[in-house]
């Protein structure tokens, strides 16, 4: 071959491996797309509408002892997550002063998901009896977001007027627009958007000049800072953080929960006498169930569920999910399937200890390890498909017949309406 074929032969190899790299290059991009703000959380299992898998109902047969093995130590008494300072002057506020719900928000101007968040707040306070009181709070990342902070200034020069929250909704509503402005004409953006909301321009061009309130900002990130977050947007319900999914439905169901309920930013203290015997009786319009609770089985689980029974957690709450000859769901004071108590509890599944029997009693949990928390559900018939994914804390012992009797019921995004109620919950210990 010559030297102008070899150079031929070249070209073509160097063509052949260039374009197979292109290929490469496309097929991993479409294996594996550029992230995007974050998706509602998928339906949660036992909560919500979400059904088990169907299986066969096996005859009935005599019951074998299950060979258990040593349960878990109780734990020591929870250390609750520090929780937000209390209000003061220097906070933005908006909402009714009396409303039942305070919600404190940790937030940065040029996060997208708090973007999204800040459109969800605003309706959702209609959503909940009483109206939310919003407490805006500055975090801004300058790490991540480099106009973070100047934007917070932005939004407390147009506060000094008295526009903040005005300007907070257009700072979110524009954010793809300043975000992407050169910077040369940012100022005059801003500007611009004084002149908008019929702020004094000559004012606010002054005051971000000369940083008026950045010192303001960086004190606030201070102390932001001093609470431990694992980021933005953060969320304080009446105090606790909430922990659930970003999405409105779950966010819109615990607001309401927390109109009706408190909450706690921990598990309770282990108070349970493990040498002495516990029993629930369920009371409903259509009769009485009554469990024996083992918390040799789930110490936690159990010493959860009778604090939340003695302090009248439960009482008046609906089965917002009866699936007949299946299964009872209820402990969520929204009715949505997606509220709880504000903790979680950590899973105590063991397993040799299986839904091999109706009664069998456990908590539910959002389709996550270690998310139990107030919602519990009661098995009609044995469930095999449970098996290995829901901590069980009690059996019933008499009144399982109630459950056939029970309205059939799923929560839509506003709960259930005509559902059947726990009217309470009475706890014995001998």
């Amino acid at each position: 071959m010559g030297r102008r074929g070899a150079r031929t032969g070249l070209l073509i190899l160097v063509l052949i491996l260039v374009t197979g790299w292109l290929l490469w290059q496309w097929s991993v991009r479409a294996s594996f797309p550029a992230p995007s703000l974050p998706s509602p959380s998928p339906t949660p299992t036992l909560r919500s509408s979400a059904t088990p898998v169907p299986s066969p109902t096996p005859t009935a047969s005599p019951v074998a002892p299950v060979a258990l093995q040593d349960p878990p130590p109780p734990s020591p008494t929870p250390t609750p997550t520090p929780g937000p300072p209390p209000l003061s002057s220097s906070d933005w506020v908006r909402g009714p002063e009396e409303a039942k719900v305070t919600l404190i928000e940790y937030a940065d101007f040029q996060c997208l998901a708090c973007a999204t968040l800040a459109g969800w707040l605003t309706r959702l306070s209609d959503e909940v009896p009483g109206g939310v009181r919003l407490v805006y709070r500055h975090y801004p990342l300058p790490k991540l977001h480099d106009r973070a902070v100047v934007a917070a200034e932005v939004a407390e020069a147009a506060g000094a007027q008295g526009r903040f929250w005005a300007m907070h909704d257009l700072l979110y509503w524009r954010q793809d627009e300043w975000t992407k402005v050169p910077e040369e004409n940012l100022l005059d953006l801003w500007v611009g958007y004084a002149r908008e909301l019929g702020l004094d321009t000559d004012r606010f061009r002054r005051d971000l000049e000369s940083r008026r309130y950045r010192r303001r900002v960086l004190d606030a990130y201070q102390a932001a800072a001093s609470i431990p977050m694992a980021g933005v947007p953060t969320l304080f319900i009446n105090g606790v953080r909430y922990r659930g999914p970003l999405n409105r439905q779950s966010l819109s169901a615990m607001l309401q929960v927390a109109a009706q309920r408190p909450l706690y930013p921990a598990p309770p203290p282990m108070t349970l006498d493990l040498t002495h015997t516990y029993t629930a009786t369920l009371v409903t319009r259509h009769g009485e169930i009554v469990i024996r609770l083992h918390p040799e089985w789930a110490p936690q689980a159990v010493n959860s569920f009778v604090f939340l029974a003695r302090q009248g957690w439960y009482d008046g709450l609906p089965f917002h999910t009866v699936l007949p000859g299946r299964l009872a769901v209820t402990g969520d004071p929204s009715g949505t399937g997606l509220g709880g108590p504000g903790y979680y509890l950590p899973d105590e599944i063991i397993a040799a200890l299986r839904f091999n029997r109706p009664g069998r009693v456990a908590l539910a949990n959002e389709g996550w390890p270690n998310t139990g928390g107030s919602q519990f559900f009661i098995t009609a018939q044995p469930a095999p498909e449970l098996d290995g994914r829901y901590t069980i804390f009690g059996q019933v012992v008499s009144g399982l017949e109630v459950l056939d009797a029970l309205t059939p019921s799923r929560p839509g995004p506003e709960g259930v309406r005509d559902a059947d109620l726990l009217e309470r919950v009475i706890i014995e210990e001998r």
